[in-house]
């Protein structure tokens, strides 16, 4: 009669078998990414021949995929990958000479272009576009000076000084997934590799083939790549008007024939072919679900054992309940006492995890009326008061803040049964400094359901409302000038043009771009640019009269928002700043 496969041997053939669906897997992709021959049909090359050029956008400030050179030339990596399929397919595209991305995308939707270059697919505009699959593969990287080691993986990067691009999506991801992290708030990147070469960073975040450009244009040769930051976060494709199906497929087609040697050909033109740390993710994914699997089996051949003594378990069980039973019966009293002695201890230790907290978090209790009955030992460290000298109504704490007004109907709710979210209240300590605490409370009943009062926990968030605070200076305003940034103007511009529109009045938007500003940076360094810039802001403001909006907008350029002012004095305005600007900067 032959054996019953041991546990070992179903563990053996399980992680066989996971290897051999991984080997399967990585046989798939393989077989999927490779090249297809270009066949177009009859109905195609009649419509390519109907319809040609086909007229493309393509934005004009995005290197190394798509940019204007020195020569006015649109260039890029995506550029070469498109005529390279114009070259397959005989297929002839015309540039449009609009390169600002809201205009191109403008021009698609309107169906003055045929199709835009580069687009990130998302929900909203597949509404409104055809999709092919991606044309340029976008990676973040996390790049540093050669001579660092503390740097090797992505988590590496807390409590680090890291550069990051002003208004991009992942610089608020960064900080939230990253707290400790101290930003190095830059508008370009170019100026985030700047900032590692000249040690204000720690490491910088960015494009990996944007940053092998800049590395290679302004031979920032003691930089290299660390580890990935996000993969393929943000991949653009081809966009195609919603009326075009079939140049849709006819573009898909087109990309699916490039082969792998003409894809690296291309990125090598454009430094996009770098060498980075070895990424282990897909292999620690991988055996994360082995190990599960494993795990899972295990404790399956486990539960199986213990199934063939649960029938002898029971009958033990059963035998001692019954003799449990009869035994507390015997001495019903005795338990009674123990049971009491226990909830006594239970209580003692409670209130002595109460009174050792110290550091954030308050509890107390108070009557109907907001006399404060109990409060925890942590008041003395957090606020500085005694205990006994707490004793006394909870609002003679508190700052004039509008917000604690809304307490006394917070509590009022309370007391009649109504659940409450956590509410924030402001108190000072003893030092006068203020804390803010996020309170939640409960009633308190006595024996005959009578509510008697609160109970609650305040916590002590005034730090996390002072990041909060900062987070919304530094995502909010210049910090090198002070003015507002470039997000927050075009809020406050939004909501100008809506009230002028609505009363009925003229508004006019100066921009104003200081000439020579590189000469200044390269002769005399970027403290001096720096200095200027803070002295430029400052004549601006105060040449400036009556309401209007300043903005650093990027670099030395600045944008002012005039609400009310007509074409004439716009312009007498501007002929005074340009006076302005004639005096001599000292530094």
């Amino acid at each position: 009669m032959p054996k019953k496969p041991t546990a070992y041997t179903n563990v053996f053939l399980c992680i066989l078998l996971l290897l051999s669906f991984a080997n399967f897997t990585r046989a798939d992709v393989v077989e999927m990414t490779a090249v297809r021959p270009i066949t177009l049909n009859e109905h195609e090359q009649q419509w390519l021949s109907e319809h040609q050029p086909i007229r493309v956008g393509v934005d004009g400030y995005f290197p190394p995929y798509t940019y204007i050179n020195e020569n006015d030339q649109i260039v890029g990596m995506a550029v070469d990958t498109l005529l390279l399929i114009g070259q397959k397919l005989g297929i002839e595209f015309v540039i449009n000479d609009e390169h600002r991305w809201p205009d191109i995308v403008k021009n698609l939707q309107q169906k003055e272009i045929d199709i835009v270059l580069t687009m990130v697919n998302t929900p909203e505009r597949e509404n409104q576009f055809l999709f092919t699959s991606p044309i340029v593969y976008k990676s973040l990287v996390i790049i540093g000076k050669n001579n660092n080691h503390q740097i090797n993986n992505r988590s590496h990067i807390a409590n680090k000084t890291i550069a990051i691009v002003k208004d991009y999506q992942y610089s608020d991801k960064l900080i939230k997934e990253f707290p400790s992290v101290t930003p190095f708030v830059v508008d370009n990147m170019r100026e985030a590799m700047e900032a590692v070469q000249a040690n204000q960073a720690d490491a910088a975040i960015t494009f990996l083939a944007a940053a092998n450009y800049y590395q290679l244009k302004y031979s920032f040769s003691d930089l290299k790549f660390f580890a990935f930051y996000e993969k393929n976060n943000a991949n653009e494709s081809i966009a195609v008007r919603q009326d075009f199906p079939i140049l849709a497929s006819i573009m898909q087609k087109g990309l699916s024939s490039l082969s792998s040697t003409e894809k690296i050909a291309i990125n090598e033109a454009w430094g996009a072919n770098i060498t980075l740390p070895k990424d282990n993710q897909d292999l620690i994914e991988f055996a994360a679900v082995a190990g599960v699997l494993i795990l899972l089996l295990s404790v399956w051949i486990l539960q199986a054992r213990r199934n063939n003594q649960a029938l002898t378990i029971a009958n033990i069980n059963t035998a001692n309940a019954n003799m449990a039973l009869n035994e507390l019966k015997n001495n019903l009293e005795k338990n009674v006492l123990e049971r009491t002695l226990q909830l006594t201890i239970s209580e003692n230790r409670y209130r002595g995890l109460v009174e050792s907290l110290e550091d954030e978090y308050i509890f107390y209790q108070h009557d109907t009326d907001g006399f404060v009955q109990y409060v925890s030992p942590s008041v003395t460290h957090i606020l500085g008061l005694t205990i006994t000298g707490f004793g006394e109504y909870y609002y003679k704490l508190l700052t004039d803040n509008p917000k604690n007004q809304l307490i006394s109907g917070y509590i009022q709710r309370i007391i009649n049964g109504e659940k409450l979210a956590p509410f924030e209240i402001e108190i000072f300590d003893t030092n006068g400094v203020i804390h803010t605490f996020e309170v939640l409370e409960r009633p308190m009943y006595d024996d005959e359901g009578e509510c008697i009062g609160c109970e609650g926990i305040a916590h002590d968030v005034t730090s996390r409302k002072q990041q909060q605070d900062m987070l919304y200076q530094l995502s909010h305003y210049d910090d090198l000038t002070g003015l507002i940034n470039r997000y927050f103007f075009k809020i406050l511009l939004d909501e100008n043009i809506k009230i002028c529109l609505q009363n009925q009045q003229p508004l006019a938007l100066l921009f104003l771009d200081l000439t020579r500003f590189k000469i200044i940076n390269d002769n005399f360094g970027h403290s001096a640019g720096d200095y200027i810039l803070q002295q430029a802001a400052t004549r601006i403001s105060t040449t400036l009269n009556g309401t209007f909006t300043v903005s650093r907008f990027g670099g030395d350029k600045f944008c002012i928002a005039l609400p009310n002012k007509a074409a004439d004095e716009a312009n007498a305005i501007a002929t005074e700043l340009v006076e302005v600007f004639q005096q001599h900067f000292s530094f």
